[in-house]
C-alpha cells in the first residue's frame, strides 16, 4: 500500500481497546502533529468508520482485540479501495512467528507495514508516524508554540501575533495582531468555547517567554499600598501567580533561563507571604484558588500557600525554608507534561495499574527527574530538590519512588507532603464541607504520627485565626 498524500492534514485513526493506551498515543501525537485524531475500540468498529470517512490517512491499530483484531482490519484495507497508511501496534511477545504464523503474512513487506511494540515511548511513536507517512505534515514543534489563552491577559497590548489552530486543516488563523489592545472579553469568548490555547510563531517563543516573565515579575514585585484604590486584589495576585508557575515551568524545561526564573520565584514567594499575612484564615484563600482550571498550576499555588502557612506554625519557620517549600511547589511535577499522570498519587489505584509499562515508569520516576532538573540548573538548594524527590512518599512507606516511611522523612518534606495531599484532594473532589471533613479525618488518621506530628499540628493551626 502506498501512503496517501496529505494536502490538508488528514485524520489519524487509533484502534485500541485499552483506553489508557489510546489516551497516551493521542497525547504523543497531538503534541507533534497537526492532524485530527479519531478512535475505534475494535477492528470491526474501525472498518465501519473507514467505510464512511475517507479522510483518514493513517491507521494505528492494536493487534489483540475482541470483535476484530488488527489482522482482520489490515486484510479489509488490502481488499478495499481505501489507501491509508497502516501501522500495527502489538506487545513484544505477540510477534514471534513460531507462535503466531499469521504474522508472517502481515510482515512480508516491512517497507509497507511497519510495527510498533509495546511498551513504546513518545520518540518511537513520533518517528514511525513521521517516517511512514512520507508526506509533509506540519509539525507543531517546527512552526507554532501553544500558549494558554488567558496568559495574554497580563498584557495591555499584544506582544506578538496570536493564532488559532484550525483542527484537521493544518492551518493557523490569525486572531490577534501584535500591538493590539488586550480586552478580557475578546479572550473570554475563545475560552468559553473550550479553546485553552492560542499559538504564536516558534521563532517568537523564546522572546515571548522572557517578556512575559519579566512583566509578571515586575507586577508581582509591586508593593500594595494601604489605600483601597491602589491595593492589589487577592484575585489578581492569584492570577499572576497562576501564570508565573507556567513561566517557570517553560523556562526551566524549554529554555533554562536561570536569572529570570530565580527572580520570578523570589517575587512569587514574597507575594505568598504577603497574602498570607493579609488572610490568616486559609479557607478564604482556597476559595479563590479552586476556581482555576489547570490542575498542575492550581496544585502549585495551593501547595505553596498551605505549606508556607504550616511552616509558620513550626519551630523551623524561616525565610530560607519558606522559599524552599514555594520553589518545590512550583517545580514538583515539572518533568510531567500530562496533567492526568500528575493526578496519580496512589500506585495501588486502578488508574495507575492500567497504564502501559513505560507510562508507569514516568509516574514512578517523575519526583526524581523533577528534582534532577533543578539540580542541573545549579541554582537551587539541595533541600529543595530533596522535598521534590520525597513529595509522593507516605508515612507508612507505601509511597514512591523509594518507599520511605515517617522515620526517614525530614520535617520540611512532611510539611510539603501534607500540603500536597490536601491540595490534591481539594482539586480533584467536589468542594464541600463533607470533602473538607473527609480530608481532615484522613490526615488525622494517617499523617499525624512520628515525624508528621508537628507538621500536622501546624496544618490544624493554620486554619485558625
Amino acid at each position: 500500500m502506498a501512503s496517501q498524500k496529505v494536502e490538508d492534514g488528514g485524520k489519524i485513526l487509533i484502534v485500541e481497546d485499552e483506553e489508557s493506551v489510546a489516551d497516551v498515543m493521542e497525547m504523543y501525537i497531538e503534541t507533534e502533529f497537526d492532524n485530527e485524531i479519531i478512535f475505534a475500540k475494535s477492528g470491526n468498529e474501525a472498518i465501519e468508520i473507514l467505510k464512511k470517512d475517507h479522510d483518514i490517512v493513517l491507521v494505528l491499530s492494536d493487534y489483540t482485540m475482541e470483535d476484530g483484531n488488527g489482522r482482520v482490519l489490515y486484510r479489509f484495507l488490502k481488499e478495499s479501495s481505501l489507501d491509508p497508511a497502516f501501522i500495527l501496534v502489538c506487545a513484544e511477545d505477540n510477534i514471534d512467528p513460531a507462535d503466531m504464523p499469521e504474522f508472517m503474512e502481515l510482515f512480508e513487506n516491512r517497507s509497507e507495514l511497519p510495527f510498533l511494540t509495546k511498551p513504546f515511548n513518545k520518540e518511537e511513536l513520533v518517528k514511525i508516524v513521521s517516517d511512514f507517512l512520507k508526506t509533509k505534515i506540519e509539525l507543531l514543534s517546527e512552526s507554532y508554540s501553544p500558549i494558554s489563552a488567558d496568559r495574554f491577559l497580563i498584557f495591555k497590548e499584544m506582544p506578538v501575533q496570536a493564532f488559532m489552530k484550525m483542527t484537521g486543516l493544518g492551518k493557523y488563523l490569525p486572531v490577534f495582531n501584535k500591538g493590539a489592545e488586550v480586552h478580557e472579553e475578546d479572550f473570554k469568548k475563545y475560552i468559553d468555547k473550550g479553546i485553552q490555547y492560542l499559538f504564536i510563531k516558534k521563532e517568537e517563543y523564546e522572546d515571548f517567554i522572557k517578556v512575559s516573565n519579566e512583566h509578571l515579575g515586575l507586577k508581582l514585585g509591586v508593593e500594595a499600598s494601604d489605600s483601597e484604590e491602589n491595593k492589589s486584589k487577592l484575585e489578581e495576585q492569584v492570577f499572576l501567580q497562576f501564570h508565573s508557575i507556567e513561566g517557570i515551568h517553560r523556562a526551566l524545561r524549554d529554555l533554562g533561563i536561570k536569572e529570570t526564573t530565580i527572580e520570578l520565584a523570589d517575587r512569587f514567594y514574597k507575594t505568598i507571604l504577603s497574602n498570607l499575612k493579609r488572610s490568616p484564615k486559609m479557607a478564604s484563600i482556597l476559595g479563590k484558588l479552586v476556581t482555576k482550571k489547570n490542575y498542575l498550576y492550581q496544585l502549585g499555588i495551593l501547595t505553596s500557600y498551605l505549606s508556607v502557612a504550616i511552616l509558620e506554625k513550626t519551630e523551623i519557620n524561616n525565610n530560607e525554608n519558606s522559599e524552599r517549600l514555594v520553589t518545590a511547589s512550583i517545580c514538583q511535577d515539572i518533568s510531567l507534561d500530562n496533567t492526568e499522570l500528575a493526578k496519580i498519587v496512589d500506585i495501588e489505584n486502578q488508574s495507575f495499574k492500567d497504564l502501559p509499562f513505560d507510562t508507569k515508569e514516568q509516574v514512578l520516576t517523575h519526583p526524581i527527574r523533577s528534582a534532577q532538573l533543578l539540580v542541573d540548573q545549579g541554582i537551587f538548594s539541595s533541600e529543595t530538590a530533596n522535598i521534590i524527590r520525597e513529595h509522593h512518599e507516605r508515612p507508612d512507606g507505601t509511597g514512591f519512588p523509594r518507599n520511605l516511611d515517617s522515620s526517614n522523612l525530614g520535617e520540611l518534606s512532611c510539611i510539603f507532603i501534607i500540603a500536597h495531599h490536601f491540595s490534591h484532594r481539594l482539586l480533584t473532589e467536589p468542594l464541600s464541607a463533607d470533602t473538607l471533613g473527609s480530608i481532615n479525618n484522613e490526615l488525622k488518621e494517617k499523617f499525624s504520627q512520628g515525624n508528621f506530628e508537628k507538621p500536622y499540628e501546624g496544618f490544624i493551626q493554620s486554619f485558625k485565626s
